[in-house]
């Protein structure tokens, strides 16, 4: 009860306006390999046709590519070190011409190759075409005296060598020399010094894209590294590539290895996308590649409470077609088990995200990836408006006050009238906390977030007027 002479108090409260910010929103970070740019140091990426000149080729490149064409406007990159060389495959050679092809270098990324011969003759007077997606092809050029085509950009060097005798010596019209590489990869260590600069400096961003295909050992290095920057006040997620078929592989057997990969990990921090799509990329290459870039676009692109798979909103415009052999039975069975995958719908043009599925354990709140996005985001408005409360009086108007900047960030910014991300909050004190004693206070924030129509039930009959 006040005391002294009776008098007027006005108590000024700070964040009323919900002036807190979050920096976070939409921005993600991508780790990857890339020709160019230092490995682990930290860069931005807004313009994406300054992509090229400044991290040259390689799987981060395309995926940074995928996102932005979907939508992603503002990226953290750091370029990983490449311990784990790319290949080059055996080349096939269709055809009556006698020229044999050797193939030498260490490939810069993943190449479909395909040199089609367009013009009959020898060395400097046959013709050739050349695709490294195996789609698209590039000008007309005439085959070198020294028959050797050099790919500086993709490292690769072609020779076309003369045939043992009788063999003919000379290129024919309408043969084709096909081969494809893989492309250079990051190692676990490579990727945990990576993360390393991540975590030493203070950068804002949603989630982190591991570019490049991946295994269980390094889906849990990820799902330890959020587990620690969670405990740093930096809630995150990650999103990882799934392993490709292997060459002998069928459909249904990488399928069955994925199922067997997910039963020996959970993590409510971690994503992995599973399908090959189809891209009509930025650069004006198609090429077949991991979902991941164009899922992270979309994500970058949606309001935290938006499920990604939100069809009237997010279609795979940039993806022309599903991975080779996956039906509806392939999509099922990884969905539910909790991958990322892509699909279509009956009578509607186009692809679109199954569903944000996080490799969460049954019986997980964060089962979708909208869950965790807003409650992360949340997270992130309330331990800004907090902190700023870290040594101040628990009397009551600093209570008061505390709550009152507590919950006007959530009001501000996840209950706005167009464009809401939360149904509903409640913010409390719990009783019988001794202050005095503990020098802590607990305060419970209660979210309700916005329901999402995952399948729809439309109940149709006829009815006769005339009958009441």
């Amino acid at each position: 009860m006040p005391t002294g002479l009776p008098d007027a108090k006005v108590v000024i409260q700070d964040g009323g306006l919900g002036a807190s910010s979050d920096a976070a929103g939409g921005v993600h970070l991508k780790i990857g390999v890339c020709t160019k740019g230092t490995p682990n140091q930290i860069y931005r990426v807004s313009d994406p046709s300054k992509i090229t000149s400044t991290f040259g080729t390689g799987e981060l490149v395309r995926a940074l590519m995928d996102s932005m064409q979907l939508g992603a406007r503002d990226i953290i990159v750091v370029p990983a070190a490449a311990s784990v060389a790319g290949t080059i495959g055996d080349v096939a050679h269709t055809g009556t011409g006698g020229r044999v092809l050797e193939v030498t270098g260490t490939p810069n990324n993943r190449y479909n190759v395909i040199v089609k011969i367009t013009k009959s003759g020898g060395v400097n007077e046959a013709q050739y075409q050349l695709s490294l997606d195996g789609s698209t092809f590039g000008p007309v050029r005439t085959i070198p005296t020294n028959g050797t085509i050099n790919l500086q950009e993709a490292g690769l060097t072609l020779t076309f060598t003369s045939p043992t005798p009788p063999t003919t010596d000379n290129f024919v019209e309408g043969d084709e020399y096909r081969f494809e590489t893989t492309a250079p990869q990051m190692s676990n260590a490579d990727f945990l010094a990576a993360m390393n600069v991540v975590k030493n400096n203070s950068l804002d961003y949603e989630f982190i894209h591991v570019v490049g295909e991946s295994d269980s050992s390094l889906w849990a290095m990820c799902a330890s590294d959020a587990e620690t920057l969670e405990e740093s006040h930096k809630p995150i997620h990650f999103i990882c590539e799934a392993k490709r078929p292997a060459e002998a592989e069928t459909i249904d057997q990488w399928v069955q290895d994925l199922l067997t990969a997910r039963q020996s990990f959970v993590s409510d921090r971690v994503s992995v996308v599973a399908p090959l799509v189809r891209v009509a990329a930025l650069d004006g290459s198609v090429r077949w590649t991991n979902l991941a870039g164009v899922y992270a676009g979309i994500l970058a692109r949606a309001r935290v409470s938006e499920s990604p798979g939100k069809v009237m909103s997010f279609p795979l415009s940039n993806v022309t077609a599903l991975m080779e052999g996956m039906d509806n039975s392939h999509i099922q069975a990884l969905d539910e088990a909790g991958y990322i995958t892509a699909r279509t719908f009956e009578g509607l043009p186009g692809f679109y995200i199954t569903n944000g599925r996080m490799m969460a354990p049954a019986g997980s709140d964060f089962e979708f990836v909208e869950v965790r996005r807003t409650v992360d985001k949340a997270a992130r408005l309330v331990r800004q408006a907090s902190v700023r409360f870290v040594q101040s009086e628990a009397d009551e108007d600093g209570l008061d006050n505390l709550i009152a900047n507590l919950a006007a960030p959530l009001n501000g910014q996840m209950m706005s009238a167009t464009a809401p991300e939360i149904s509903d909050f409640t913010l409390s004190i719990p009783e019988g906390q001794d202050i005095f004693s503990t020098r802590s206070l607990e305060v419970d924030l209660a979210v309700v977030p916005i329901p999402i129509m995952k399948w729809i039930t439309v109940r149709l009959k006829l009815q006769n007027p005339n009958l009441s």
